[in-house]
């Protein structure tokens, strides 16, 4: 059960998200940071203000956000003392193609935290495709 709260925490954090868009103006202060590095040569922070599975990023000191299409993220969960509670895996695709154009990106990101003030760690690593706006025209 546990694992299904921190996979959600992951998938509403990240890229990992976006029902809810995030405008292009928004305050990136106000939502999860995550940094991003891309097979586009570039690397990149975003904040994410919303908790759906595809919401939008933010690029922070951009107007720019990152539109995730797909997304795979795999993670551990351990108790004070070590042990594993769980290995979890999510994938999730808005059925769009993700291959082919020329704007499509694939990110990797990754992380740690806890809960229970430190009572239940994780971390986790995935990745992202998606597309940065504004788009390239074909």
């Amino acid at each position: 059960m546990r694992s299904r709260k921190f996979t959600g925490l992951l998938a509403a954090g990240g890229l990992i998200a976006a029902l809810a868009a995030t405008p292009a103006g928004a305050d990136p202060k106000k939502g999860d940071t995550f940094g991003l590095a891309c097979d586009n040569g570039q690397s990149y922070v975003i904040a994410v203000n919303g908790n759906g599975d595809f919401t939008p990023g933010h690029l922070v000191d951009s107007t720019a956000v990152i539109v995730p299409l797909s997304f795979d993220v795999s993670g551990t969960v351990r108790d004070a003392g070590g042990t594993v509670l769980d290995n979890f895996n999510f994938s999730k695709s808005k059925g769009q193609r993700t291959t082919g154009a020329d704007d499509i990106v694939i990110c990797t990101f990754g992380g740690s935290g806890s809960e229970d003030n430190g009572v239940t760690t994780f971390t986790f690593s995935g990745t992202v495709t998606g597309f940065i706006t504004p788009r390239k025209k074909s």
